[in-house]
């Protein structure tokens, strides 16, 4: 009789302790999952992950981790070799940028690209950000924060498949350089950059040279008394009916 009742406390203490460590693994889980929601980050879409470049090898930074089926991947380079994993994945990085400069250049396989989780607010570099980004089609990028950035040439230079862009709220007020910054953007159609700041820009060069697509841009608040160099700006844009530029100086 005593062994069996001895047996049965073990089993009620057993219970007791895989509840606690069920509740152990939760509490883990949500810290976890809040500590995965502050970091900075970028969600990506692609269109084959296996041995696909992802960052160029000239970046300062990679992120420290990738985040896949909810899973934390260390990462020491500018491929990733994930087998079988989904197209969407998160790139996480411990500690803030200072710079985007060739962040996605030349990734031919980016499909879609969302910014909203990431903090910009220490990057003062974004030249080449996006450059030959060919199969990219979407950008989320309303809520980047760009009060720090200097460099926006080249951003979004040759970036083909993009239809839309709205960054009405970009912060350009320290920006100097924009050249070539929409250049090759060919299915361009709707580009927002009314509430840009041009005030210490210098540099225009083929800022939309060969947005073929583009129908209309409201340059209105483009005050530009620093500006220098503004050559083929407005180059083979063969769709421009319309432009408003009351306000260059």
């Amino acid at each position: 009789m005593k062994v069996f009742q001895k047996i049965k406390i073990i089993r009620i203490s057993l219970f007791f302790i895989l509840i606690h460590c069920n509740n152990i693994i939760s509490i883990k889980r949500e810290y976890y999952n809040k500590y995965i929601s502050f970091l900075s980050k970028i969600t990506i879409k692609i269109n084959s992950i296996n041995n696909q470049k992802i960052f160029d090898s000239s970046f300062k930074k990679y992120p420290s981790k990738v985040l896949v089926n909810n899973q934390l991947k260390s990462i020491s380079s500018n491929t990733l070799n994930l087998i079988d994993s989904p197209n969407i994945i998160e790139l996480i990085w411990d500690n803030d940028l200072t710079t985007c400069e060739k962040l996605f250049y030349e990734c031919h396989g980016i499909v879609e690209v969302d910014l909203s989780q990431f903090n910009g607010a220490s990057v003062t570099n974004y030249n080449n950000m996006f450059k030959d980004c060919v199969s990219l089609t979407s950008i989320n990028i309303l809520n980047l924060d760009t009060s720090s950035a200097k460099d926006m040439s080249y951003m979004f230079n040759n970036c083909s498949n993009i239809i839309s862009l709205d960054l009405s709220n970009f912060n350009t007020q320290l920006v100097t350089k924009m050249a070539y910054m929409f250049s090759g953007c060919k299915s361009l159609k709707y580009l927002n950059v009314s509430n840009f700041d041009t005030y210490k820009v210098n540099s225009m060069t083929q800022m939309f040279h060969n947005c073929r697509a583009l129908e209309s841009l409201d340059l209105s608040n483009f005050y530009t008394p620093s500006l220098e160099y503004m050559s083929f700006m407005f180059a083979e844009c063969q769709s421009l009916k319309y432009i408003n530029l009351n306000n260059f100086n």
